[in-house]
């Protein structure tokens, strides 16, 4: 019967090749740092846009945020990873800034 899985030493010779081929893989192509994400990714044509697209692309967000988050606290506390500047525009968006 052939076996259907690795002994544990080849497995762990296996992972710590793999292990070790991603870590040069990184160094070589360390990729995006992350800093800025994109947050909507429009496809379609240039023959679409428009010079009000952006605009509007933005109102509709602002739609989403007020309607999922309309309390800015709210979202201040499910995103509490994020960094102040951030955090702040977002409590900008709905309470007065005369609070800051």
């Amino acid at each position: 019967m052939v076996p259907t899985s690795l002994s544990e030493k080849k497995f762990e010779k296996a992972v710590a090749r793999a292990r070790r081929a991603q870590a040069r893989f990184g160094e070589r192509y360390p990729g995006d740092p992350g800093a800025r994400q994109p947050v909507h990714t429009v496809y379609g044509g240039a023959q679409l846009f428009h010079f009000e697209t952006a605009r509007k692309l933005g109102a509709l967000a602002l739609r989403a945020l007020y309607g999922f988050a309309p309390i800015s606290s709210n979202l201040t506390n499910s995103l509490a990873r994020l960094s102040s500047p951030l955090l702040m525009m977002f409590s900008l968006m709905s309470e007065p800034a005369a609070q800051f």
